[in-house]
């Protein structure tokens, strides 16, 4: 085949189809995925944690709520949760991703609207540690909650309420936003030509309000500009930050302006539900482990931020026993056993604690003993 050819080649068409093995079934495909965990951003339903039965996690989900979820009689909740297999030493392969996926997608679906009984405006924030230690530091745990925030579209849906609350934009252009609102009120062309003054008018107010609502000028320019974009935003301001201004500036920016952002944007509550912390346990030596742990506690707890001065943000660590072991005399040193108990007689009253299923559990999704 010469070069040209393996230019233009494209997949060949099979000259015929053979039979699926499962149709015989009433199956056009192996129910069954091929890997053994949740890939979330994956297509196939059977692996993104779409197909979920939340029968079988009752008593969990009812912890989650009990824990983590504002309502209006149930305003205390915990800053700081875990999530932790009840039994086994490693806890794999259990659902706990799943599990997480199917809580971030529930109360991303109406930003907590029924699960809060209408009284809290909450998102959900999917969290997943890289691997090889490339979150050991706080900056760059800090680095990968706005990545993340930015990627899931909760930065620009705060823009997207930012512009509709903005007064600037007519009802009846509100009124065809629809459920598409990253190709209507996310994207400055449409506007324009629903006859919106975007550049002069829409930006500029949205910057004044962001200012005024105590997010830094600089940063309150960018989101006004691009934040209703991802790819924009990614762009112009989140690729253009250098290690340096993460490492002096990452938590400020995510905990403080951030945080400033979406109470402007009328969010009650945020959570960062974040899964496999041993990928940041397991690779810090011990001084490292505890400044992550002092970070966390001045960052969320009792620190200068925003997150802290209005418990705006909730965490939720997913973790494992032998984590817990890890992480549990730095936890204590720091004091924050005093707001989240890692270890003890009260470590139930902050843990989610993740059960394996039983053999009467399986046969919901499909699996009969003989």
């Amino acid at each position: 085949m010469s070069a040209s050819d393996l230019l233009f080649r494209k997949v060949g068409t099979p000259a015929g189809q053979r039979a699926s093995p499962y149709e015989r079934f009433g199956l056009t495909q192996n129910p069954f995925p091929d890997r053994p965990g949740v890939v979330p951003g994956s297509e196939d339903p059977r692996l993104n944690g779409t197909i979920y039965r939340a029968d079988l996690r009752t008593q969990e989900e009812q912890n989650f709520e009990r824990l983590l979820i504002p309502t209006a009689a149930r305003s205390d909740v915990r800053p700081m949760v875990f999530l932790m297999d009840y039994a086994t030493r490693r806890g794999r392969g259990i659902g706990k991703t799943a599990f997480l996926t199917y809580q971030q997608r529930r109360i991303m679906a109406d930003l907590g609207d029924a699960i809060t009984g209408g009284s809290h405006v909450l998102f959900a924030a999917y969290i997943l540690t890289p691997a090889e230690g490339r979150c050991r530091k706080f900056w760059q745990f800090a680095q990968l909650l706005t990545d993340t925030l930015n990627e899931q579209t909760i930065i620009a849906r705060a823009l997207w309420r930012l512009r509709a609350f903005s007064g600037l934009i007519p009802d009846n252009v509100l009124a065809q936003v629809g459920d598409d609102a990253q190709s209507t009120i996310g994207n400055d062309q449409w506007l324009t030509q629903q006859g919106v003054d975007v550049m002069f008018n829409l930006i500029p107010s949205i910057e004044k309000k962001l200012i005024a609502d105590r997010v830094r000028e600089d940063i309150a320019a960018s989101l006004a500009r691009s934040g209703h974009s991802p790819e924009q935003f990614r762009r112009d301001f989140l690729s253009r930050q250098t290690e340096h201004r993460w490492r002096q500036d990452g938590g400020k920016f995510v905990l403080d302006d951030l945080v400033h952002t979406f109470q402007a944007a009328g969010f009650s509550r945020g959570l960062f539900l974040v899964d496999e912390v041993e990928k940041i346990v397991v690779h810090q030596n011990t001084k490292e482990r505890r400044t992550f742990v002092e970070d966390m506690r001045y960052s969320f707890i009792d620190g200068p931020y925003q997150s802290a001065r209005s418990g705006f943000c909730e965490v939720l660590l997913t973790i494992h026993p032998y984590v817990q072991e890890l992480l549990a005399p730095h936890w204590n040193a720091s004091g924050m056993d005093r707001f989240c108990v890692l270890s003890g007689e009260l470590a139930s009253e902050h843990t989610i604690y993740f059960r394996p299923l039983v053999e009467r559990a399986a046969e919901p999704l499909g699996f009969k003993p003989a």
